[in-house]
């Protein structure tokens, strides 16, 4: 989406997602949470700034984590950028909760230390393939849970 460039596209694909629930605003800076923010609450008036071609770089402009409400019962909350994101401290289990439609179907696995990659007889994998959960959200998942799983070198 884009905010900047497709602010009507990004309003209609994005109000749905949003209604009803309290979303986080998170990532690096510079990449538009509050321009999104600023295209959906529209009381918001957060300070944005262009990003920087020159230095290929986002500019922090949101110095610290708000919360608007949206809607009747939905909130989103604006956090400040990050330079850098990483998941090193993070365990499977910790990845797993951020998913709560993969956490549901672990416990109809074949093997209890399934970790819904490879192993066969794997609810989590047959769920993808019966469309019951978003084959995109299974792909990040599965991203992070290797990114997590990887060697790591401190």
């Amino acid at each position: 989406v884009s905010a900047t460039a497709y602010p009507k596209e990004t309003e209609q694909k994005l109000f749905p997602l949003f209604e009803h629930r309290i979303t986080l605003l998170i990532g690096q800076s510079g990449m538009g949470k509050s321009t999104i923010l600023n295209l959906l609450v529209k009381d918001a008036e957060q300070k944005t700034q262009e990003y920087s071609k020159a230095l290929n770089l986002g500019k922090q402009t949101t110095t610290s984590t708000r919360w608007f409400q949206f809607g009747n019962d939905g909130a989103i909350v604006d956090s400040p950028g990050f330079q850098e994101f990483g998941l090193a401290h993070l365990t499977l289990n910790d990845i797993m909760r951020g998913f709560p439609e993969i956490k549901e179907r672990v416990e109809y696995c074949r093997f209890t230390n399934c970790r819904h990659l490879e192993e066969p007889q794997c609810a989590v994998k047959a769920a993808v393939e019966n469309h019951d959960i978003d084959p995109e959200r299974y792909a990040l998942y599965k991203e992070l849970a290797e990114e997590t799983l990887r060697p790591k070198n401190y």
